[in-house]
């Protein structure tokens, strides 16, 4: 089916277009402190996937892209097999089942192969400003579920490579949450644009643990910008693999300009994980920051530990060489060209009124997240 196989090439897309420049999210409480670039790299390792060399008890080393990847390349194999093989005859409403080949890299995740369900459904999700229909329900919602809880949805208009996912993960490594991605996806030959929301929350999407923004922009498949705000929340109270999570309440926001050619590029870093106390409603108000700015400072030694919970924020500046991530830059200052301070990134798609930054990611992003499930 067309429109959904070129779905699944937007997906592709987004791991070949600058992501590979770095391939680095946010969740402080997949591993024990590690070096702030570490963490500013592994804040993106989450979405993008996990170099060879690193273990991780939280999504698959493919990291979370190759989920909303594999189903949506479910999605395109199950409806084609169900006599739908254009965008225009993609129906409203309707259900088919097939079946879901689970790659072994998945299947710790997934499950193994296996029945899927494919539902037609009435859109729910508005495209955003500056995409093609906006301010209008997309025209056309697919959503796929499979056993163990999973559920995919995309939603999108033909003839465009525009295109909004939704993926719920039941279960995570804090037990009996859920795990929710939202990604804004608008491609144009090269040039690619990509939002990325996602939560985990306990009782029924009643109680925030985690949450993560990033954004990707790239206008020629070379020169990208990546923005990164995560908020961890992470309560002693709270199981992890049958042991408690203990206090893991902090944040990290990030802002890289880079070149995947030279894999030269300006990061600025900030991780604060403050001394909590109270409950757990107190520990979430004590993390706040609404800075978006992102100039350069004069620390830039990447390479120290990052914060452990109650020590001072740490915050650097420099010009990174990729290639040897081990290496501090020579100085604070970022690449040549680049000038003081990163750019600002404007408004989250979901939220014109809003602002990429710790409070804007605490506070609101659950709230503009739609649910698979």
């Amino acid at each position: 089916m067309h429109q959904l196989k070129k779905s699944s090439k937007l997906m592709t897309s987004i791991l070949c277009a600058g992501l590979s420049a770095i391939t680095f999210t946010t969740e402080l409480a997949y591993s024990a402190p590690s070096t702030i670039l570490g963490r500013v790299r592994e804040g993106y390792f989450l979405i993008a996937g996990y170099p060879s060399t690193i273990v991780s008890n939280g999504p698959p080393q493919e990291g979370l892209i190759s989920l909303i990847q594999f189903f949506s390349s479910s999605a395109q194999t199950i409806a084609s097999a169900n006599g739908v093989s254009s965008c225009l005859v993609v129906p409203a409403s309707g259900t088919a089942s097939g079946t879901m080949t689970v790659p072994s890299a998945l299947t710790p995740f997934v499950g193994a192969t296996g029945t899927a369900t494919i539902m037609y459904e009435t859109p729910l999700v508005t495209a955003p400003t500056g995409w093609n229909g906006a301010g209008a329900k997309f025209a056309k919602r697919v959503k796929v579920t499979k056993t163990g809880g999973f559920a995919f949805v995309m939603e999108f208009n033909c003839g465009t490579n525009e295109m909004f996912t939704s993926l719920s993960i039941p279960g995570d490594n804090v037990t009996s949450s859920n795990r929710d991605l939202n990604m804004y996806v608008k491609k144009s030959g090269v040039a690619l644009s990509v939002d990325f929301y996602m939560t985990v929350q306990l009782s029924n999407r009643t109680s925030l643990v985690d949450s993560q923004f990033v954004r990707l922009e790239t206008t020629d498949g070379i020169a990208y910008k990546v923005w990164n705000v995560g908020v961890t929340m992470r309560d002693t109270s709270y199981l992890c693999g049958g042991s408690s999570c203990g206090d893991q309440f902090g944040y990290e926001r990030s802002v890289i300009v880079g070149d995947s050619n030279t894999k030269m590029a300006s990061v600025y870093a900030k991780v604060h994980k403050p001394a909590v106390s109270g409950s757990i409603a107190n520990k979430q108000l004590q993390l706040a920051d609404a800075n978006t700015a992102s100039v350069a400072v004069g620390a830039k030694d990447f390479s120290v530990s990052e914060p452990n919970q109650g020590d001072a924020f740490l915050e650097k500046s420099g010009c990174v060489n990729f290639a040897t991530p081990s290496v501090d830059p020579a100085t604070s200052s970022y690449c040549p060209g680049v000038g003081s301070s990163l750019p600002v990134p404007a408004a989250p798609l979901v939220d014109s009124l809003g602002a990429v930054s710790v409070n804007w990611v605490k506070n609101t992003l659950a709230t503009k997240m739609y649910f698979a499930n």
